[in-house]
């Protein structure tokens, strides 16, 4: 019936229908075959076109969705913020004050006393080890022995000071409880300090049974060696070493590299200090002068024939020889002579071999960092 009224309206598409199949369009397909080919292609084409925009729309909805949602959470979050101002106004301000008596890491005072105690703890690192190596100087010099124990009474201070500051905890937390601070303080430094102050030299020295028993027997060498106790507080300069370079960074305002560099420098001459006047007080310590000098009692001073030389001279040489070892050049022309100057000689060239390895890490990790600053600036 449809088919009919369409002939019947349009008389032209009998004449189409009337034609051969054999008839074909340009590309050799039939043309009915054509049409309805065309007219598959159409219907496919529309309806994903129907199903995009309803993507879109379902889209569209739930990002409105998703925005009032938004404002929703944005508003509530607004709002307890106000309300969390209004109850910041509405309560009293407390005042932050400090605790009487402690010392806190902000104070004038205290940043001065940090800077001058580290440069009274950089002096006894000189003069320790020189008192071990030359112990007579103490005893003939009286302005000397007031020195040292001045240099003794700061430090005692300096545990007072300690008992009474308040310091960054976990988390950057400042501890200023008094409780806190002395337990933290007796279970890290406080021994170390207390060591450092204790003159144990003069407490033996004016006991007339030690006297008695060092002037019959050998134990005169043991009386030496209770003054290596002093050396204790040489520790102090790694508990100091972070404030030193702080506050000289602060002063000077040097960088990380110049810092390291400067740090290996003053630990290589420490080091070189400390070793020349270990190497003297064991040439004093391997002699015994009861005993003469045919049993093998001899130290490398008696070899070198320096018996007769001043202070500075014997000094310099043993300077002189604890450098050549450290560095590895070693030029043989003093050497130890007995067998505990060797075994000091091997804890030389030992610590000459692991100290250099660090020097060479050091300065290569410093030029490193200097190149990859310089690239990243150009």
């Amino acid at each position: 019936m449809g088919k009919l009224e369409i002939d019947a309206k349009n008389p032209s598409l009998e004449k189409v229908s009337e034609q051969p199949k054999s008839v074909s369009s340009a590309d050799g397909t039939p043309v009915a075959l054509h049409m309805e080919t065309n007219e598959e292609e159409e219907g496919e084409d529309d309806s994903p076109i129907i199903i995009q925009d309803a993507g879109l729309a379902v889209d569209k909805v739930e990002s409105e969705d998703h925005s009032i949602a938004e404002r929703e959470e944005v508003s509530t979050d607004s709002d307890a913020v106000d309300d969390l101002i209004l109850l910041g106004l509405s309560q009293p301000k407390k005042k932050i004050l400090r605790r009487l008596g402690v010392i806190y890491p902000d104070d004038t005072m205290k940043i001065f006393w940090d800077l001058f105690i580290s440069l009274v703890l950089l002096v006894s690192c000189f003069t320790t080890p020189f008192n071990l190596a030359f112990p007579h100087l103490e005893q003939e010099n009286q302005r000397y022995l007031t020195f040292t124990y001045t240099m003794d009474f700061l430090f005692l201070i300096d545990i007072f000071v300690n008992f009474n500051s308040a310091y960054e905890g976990e988390a950057y937390v400042l501890i200023d409880s008094r409780k806190e601070i002395a337990q933290t303080y007796l279970r890290g430094w406080f021994m170390i300090d207390f060591m450092a102050i204790v003159p144990f030299d003069l407490l033996l020295s004016g006991t007339s049974n030690a006297n008695s028993l060092i002037r019959v027997t050998r134990i005169g060498k043991l009386y030496k060696l209770v003054k290596i106790t002093r050396l204790v507080r040489l520790l102090k300069i790694i508990k100091q070493q972070g404030k030193i370079f702080n506050r000289l960074n602060d002063l000077f305002k040097i960088g990380e590299g110049f810092e390291r560099l400067l740090f290996s420098l003053l630990l290589f001459l420490m080091l070189c200090h400390f070793m020349s006047c270990v190497w003297i007080f064991t040439a004093d310590l391997s002699v015994d002068p009861n005993e003469d000098d045919s049993s093998g009692n001899t130290n490398w001073i008696m070899a070198g024939e320096f018996d007769a030389k001043d202070v500075s001279f014997l000094y310099t040489t043993s300077f002189y020889f604890t450098v050549t070892t450290i560095t590895t050049v070693g030029y043989g022309d003093i050497s130890g002579v007995n067998s505990t100057e060797r075994a000091i000689c091997i804890f030389l060239m030992i610590l000459g071999v692991l100290f250099f390895s660090f020097s060479s890490g050091t300065l290569t990790s410093i030029i490193t960092n200097y190149e990859e600053v310089n690239h990243k600036l150009q």
